[in-house]
């Protein structure tokens, strides 16, 4: 998590990167369970950016490690694998819940949804922290990543409070479908980023 640019690196806290990867889990593991207990939707799209989020940073721990050990990038390796093919299970079931969704969908208890989804805005100040870093080491691309890794928490506390005279059953399927093709810009800007 650092940039090359006067031929040597800046590194960037390794308490706050923890800090991050901590946040990135718990957050996950909050809209997992709620996208079951509430059938949300929006926090199982949400749960698929964290996963997202935790494989990115494992990918720039990988290339920032010092000392390259066969095992240890076996194990980043196998670890980014199965956090893609997590993220890309939940990114075609929120595709289908979705749009199953607008047209057959019971309003998820907006307290539920809003719980679940508060761990994420701890997650959003951990990242926005690591971008700021980022951006100091000339990574500013970063903050890019931040502000729309912020986007499925930011819409789920929109679909548990906003009264927009849309059913929210319905609002709550189009926030989910809304938050795909997000992730797949930041997952380009992160291989770009990474093929850098």
């Amino acid at each position: 998590m650092c940039r090359d640019t006067s031929g040597r690196r800046v590194p960037v806290g390794r308490r706050l990167v923890k800090l991050d990867m901590v946040a990135q889990g718990v957050a996950f593991a909050s809209c997992a369970a709620g996208g079951i207990i509430v059938e949300s939707v929006i926090l199982v799209a949400a749960a698929s950016y964290h996963a997202a989020t935790i494989a990115f940073r494992l990918i720039s721990i990988e290339r920032l490690a010092e000392q390259r050990k066969p095992r240890v990038e076996a194990a980043f390796s196998v670890a980014q694998i199965a956090l893609s093919m997590c993220c890309l299970v939940l990114v075609l079931f929120v595709t289908a819940m979705g749009t199953h969704g607008i047209f057959h969908r019971d309003a998820p208890n907006a307290m539920a949804l809003a719980g679940f989804a508060l761990p994420g805005l701890f997650a959003i100040v951990t990242t926005a922290g690591l971008a700021y870093e980022l951006a100091r080491a000339g990574e500013n691309v970063s903050m890019a990543d931040a502000a729309l890794s912020a986007v499925p928490t930011a819409l789920a506390f929109g679909v548990a409070f906003c009264d927009s005279g849309i059913a929210a059953g319905m609002l709550d399927a189009l926030a989910g479908l809304v938050a795909v093709p997000v992730l797949c810009v930041r997952t380009a800007i992160n291989l770009g980023r990474t093929l850098n």
